[in-house]
């Protein structure tokens, strides 16, 4: 056991991917490691984590952050962020970056996430990412270095069933996540496969699934849309997808992708950096497709379809296993406090 003391401070709903990383990670280090968590959901929670830094007097502090686990505006956010810092130092304050926003974007959202992602990454004593891909995209909107600590693959239970249906996308509905190029490609087939959205619309995206239900209705394309699945029940919906997808316009790291290796799963992926990253990490994961060709994907899902079994895997990598990426992270702790 390590002297270290290590505060792990959770932000936001228990469903969501990022909020749930974090915890997944707090558990793995106190396996081997003398940590702390709080969880931060009351009206007082400043409150809670001042107590909570003031009893334990933790050497670092470690946070996850994606704009959307506090709240629909990157600037709240960022205030948020800032808030939290104040109450954390003098301890070391590390924050683990995810979906990191596009520099090539340049619409109103988009400007105003790479702000407060400008702000978390210059503001925190120690920045983390879980691809190179991303710790590129950080150094080119704030001043700032990430290290790169992989996303974990967690072994899921996941039975093989006698019969599997559909093409399916985990994880909640936003923009960019892929959904409508998934119904779209489906809407090209002549006997169009039926998409299953495991997850439900992102607080911020609402109506994201009323605009995919009526693309869907369009292309006569049959969607199912499930809404938050919890962990006891995902392996077996997952296990049921014939064709499991990762259709991300712009993937930087991916929780989803990582719980489809993890269930043994070899996802179709858009082809770019990070997919590149995670064939190099753990080869033959996934099954690229070339993104911007309208009928990469379409041909893609047709494949699949026709060889079942080149959905599924035997290994799961296991040098991704949660117990070691929650040592890398307290080795890095200890190197900088």
């Amino acid at each position: 056991m390590t002297s270290l003391p290590t505060l792990f401070v959770h932000v936001g709903p228990s469903h969501h991917g990022v909020t749930r990383y974090g915890t997944v990670l707090a558990d793995a280090a106190r396996r081997t490691t003398a940590i702390q968590s709080i969880w931060l959901q009351s009206p007082s929670w400043l409150d809670r984590l001042a107590a909570a830094v003031a009893i334990a007097r933790p050497a670092a502090v470690h946070l996850q952050f994606t704009d959307g686990i506090y709240g629909c505006d990157p600037r709240k956010a960022a205030e948020s962020w800032r808030a939290i810092l104040e109450v954390a130092r003098p301890a070391m304050t590390s924050v683990t970056l995810h979906d990191v926003p596009d520099v090539d974007a340049d619409t109103a959202p988009q400007l105003e996430r790479q702000s407060a992602y400008r702000h978390v990454a210059e503001s925190a004593d120690v920045v983390v990412v879980c691809s190179h891909h991303e710790a590129q995209l950080v150094t080119a909107i704030a001043n700032a270095h990430a290290t790169v600590i992989p996303h974990f693959v967690e072994t899921r239970a996941c039975d093989r069933p006698a019969r599997t249906y559909g093409v399916g996308v985990l994880g909640f509905l936003y923009p960019g996540k892929g959904h409508a190029a998934v119904v779209a490609a489906c809407g090209r087939m002549p006997d169009p496969a039926e998409v299953v959205a495991i997850g439900g619309p992102s607080p911020c995206h609402q109506a994201l699934a009323d605009e995919l239900v009526a693309l869907a209705r369009d292309l006569a394309v049959p969607l199912r849309i499930t809404g938050w699945v919890d962990d006891d029940a995902l392996g077996a919906r997952m296990a049921r997808i014939a064709v499991p997808v990762v259709a991300n316009t712009h993937s930087s790291a991916s929780g989803s992708l990582a719980t489809w290796i993890g269930s043994h799963r070899r996802p179709l992926v858009g082809a770019g950096p990070y997919a590149d990253e995670v064939t190099e990490l753990a080869p033959g994961c996934l099954t690229p497709y070339a993104l911007g060709d309208p009928d990469a994907l379409g041909n893609a899902i047709h494949a699949a379809r026709r060889d079942p079994d080149g959905t599924w895997q035997d290994a799961v990598p296991d040098h991704l296993h949660p117990d070691w990426i929650a040592a890398r992270h307290i080795g890095l702790f200890e190197s900088v406090t």
